[in-house]
């Protein structure tokens, strides 16, 4: 059922959980893996917030939060995931799951001495809040990893 802000009821909320447990268990497998000793690093986890915006039928002020991790598999090439929601602000009970799995490669990413580490990344992301109400697609993107915590 839509809502007059054009986002629909999350009632797939199972699924969420499963989801988010995986991503979980993902971040948690590399901070342990990452915790031997070691100059190498292997994985992280994060997560972020931000506010974002709809437009067209029922435009909308967002809010989007998520985590994931990467684990990297062979020199700079890794494997990660990453569950998020966007909902409107102040009506939380609207939401939009994403889930995405991607391939990376980060240029450098296993020396721990630097800091910025430029990275390109590619998958799958699949959005979902109920089972009537879910799609997916590929993804692409570019960025910089920057490490402020050891």
């Amino acid at each position: 059922m839509k809502t007059r802000d054009g986002f629909t009821n999350l009632s797939g909320i199972g699924v969420f959980s499963r989801l988010l447990a995986a991503t979980l268990m993902l971040v948690l497998i590399s901070q342990i893996a990452n915790a031997q000793s070691s100059d190498e690093r292997r994985g992280w986890g994060y997560g972020f917030l931000a506010v974002g915006g709809s437009a067209g039928d029922g435009s909308a002020v967002t809010f989007h939060y998520s985590g994931g991790g990467e684990r990297l598999v062979y020199r700079g090439l890794g494997l990660g995931a990453e569950l998020g929601n966007v909902t409107p602000i102040g009506d939380f009970g609207h939401g939009l799951g994403i889930f995405s799995a991607n391939a990376s490669y980060s240029f450098g990413a296993r020396n721990r001495s630097q800091k910025m580490i430029p990275f390109v990344t590619g998958g799958y992301s699949v959005k979902f809040r109920d089972d009537e109400d879910s799609s997916g697609g590929v993804n692409v993107g570019a960025g910089v990893h920057y490490v402020g915590v050891r």
